[in-house]
């Protein structure tokens, strides 16, 4: 028998969100649980479990869910699902612990992550506002759009998040876990697949990995679909490769044009035992060329000094024709990527629970990132502008109190997209 659901005549805010909940009559849940268009999860440790709750339902596009707060559940319909229609019109009848919830959401009801799009396909982050996308690649630290902004919208287009991250960040296609993380499982605080070092905890949507976890990799950058590692299948994906140069060089050179410009790059990426991304001339006075050399090498600031040593230049063999000017000259730009003692040290704290102490640790770590590129290689850019997530991280880091935004799983989250870009 339906019920007609009184709702309170007071409306309770959980949350500083732009999303009100209104209260309904006790004894009801949502249905239809077993045939999986509802879901129920149980909240983790330290959240409240209805602004938990409210952050499930309002990313999935969801005005309705119900929760039983003294044994930390709650039922979540799933994308799609009308959820009208299963948790008021054909709510079923339950003990006086279970309750359903209205939402109410206002025009900028921000939570967690979400991704730019087309037309403005770059994130970064509004003084004041938070998370914004912007048509133009964002300059000053990423603290400014020199084009048109618009929102990061969730794919129920009813939140925004309150972080947007880069358009081309977003995970596609199928790939393999790697060895060292074997097991696929999806990540309950993002609903994204992921690979975890030792066997996840939960099921379904709600899986937590309790030691060392990454993203799956494939031609593409991250996977959207991540399948457990096989050593026998055909399909597992290699180590990926830098596809981005971590090298430049700019030489001064007279006879280079382009029919021989590849050539005479590729006498430069033999040198140095590398692998030619690009390779550009730019035409200066006196007959001399600029030729723009983009390379990738196992050991950058190894492959500088060898660069730049003296008799480098003169020690080449170059194609017919091409040769060095009267003021031979060479620049040999390095970009710079964390120490792997230095990451293994925030990989090592994110893989442990959030606590003050922890915490602490981890702002010291990425401390001692930025104090080591300031003091070894301040000159340096950092490669593929990876600082963006250091300092996003700082910015997490700011932020105090447990809760709707789950501080330590963006933290995590912001790591592994770190990881992803230094290793690509």
């Amino acid at each position: 028998m339906r019920l007609v659901l009184v709702a309170l005549l007071s409306a309770v805010t959980f949350a500083q969100t732009g999303c009100i909940v209104q209260e309904n009559t006790s004894r009801r849940r949502c249905t239809d649980r077993d045939n999986v268009r509802v879901t129920t999860i149980t909240v983790p440790t330290d959240y409240d479990v209805v602004e938990y709750c409210i952050e499930e339902a309002a990313t999935l596009g969801h005005l309705y869910f119900s929760a039983r707060t003294n044994q930390r559940l709650c039922d979540i319909p799933e994308p799609g699902q009308d959820a009208e229609d299963l948790c008021v019109t054909n709510a079923d009848s339950a003990n006086n612990n279970w309750r359903v919830y209205e939402l109410s959401c206002e025009d900028e009801a921000r939570y967690g992550s979400e991704y730019c799009a087309d037309p403005a396909p770059y994130a970064w982050f509004e003084q004041g506002r938070g998370g914004m996308c912007c048509s133009e690649e964002p300059t000053n630290d990423g603290d400014v759009c020199p084009g048109f902004t618009s929102f990061c919208v969730s794919d129920a287009g009813l939140t925004i998040g309150q972080e947007c991250e880069n358009a081309s960040d977003k995970p596609q296609g199928t790939a393999m876990c790697a060895e060292e993380a074997p097991n696929a499982f999806t990540f309950y605080a993002t609903r994204e697949d992921m690979c975890c070092s030792v066997e996840p905890t939960g099921t379904g949507h709600q899986q937590d990995c309790a030691q060392a976890f990454q993203s799956c990799l494939n031609r593409n950058g991250r996977g959207e679909t991540c399948l457990d590692y096989d050593p026998d299948a055909t399909t597992t994906t290699a180590e990926p490769e830098l596809t981005s140069e971590n090298l430049l060089l700019l030489v001064g050179i007279v006879g280079v044009d382009e029919s021989n410009k590849d050539a005479t790059c590729e006498v430069f990426a033999d040198a140095l035992d590398a692998t030619i991304i690009s390779c550009d001339i730019d035409p200066i006075p006196d007959d001399e060329v600029d030729l723009q050399i983009g390379l990738v090498v196992d050991d950058v600031w190894a492959s500088v000094d060898t660069a730049t040593a003296l008799g480098f230049l003169e020690s080449l063999t170059y194609p017919a024709g091409v040769s060095l000017g009267n003021s031979d000259w060479i620049q040999a730009i390095g970009y710079y990527t964390p120490p792997r003692s230095l990451r293994d040290e925030v990989t090592r704290l994110l893989e442990r629970r959030d606590n003050k102490r922890v915490r602490q640790r981890l702002r010291a770590a990425l401390a001692a990132i930025e104090l080591d590129y300031i003091d070894n290689y301040i000159l340096a850019p950092w490669y593929r502008n990876s600082e963006r997530f250091i300092y996003q991280m700082k910015q997490i880091l700011k932020k105090s109190g447990r809760g709707r935004i789950r501080l330590w799983s963006r933290l995590q989250r912001r790591w592994s997209l770190f990881e992803y870009t230094v290793r690509h």
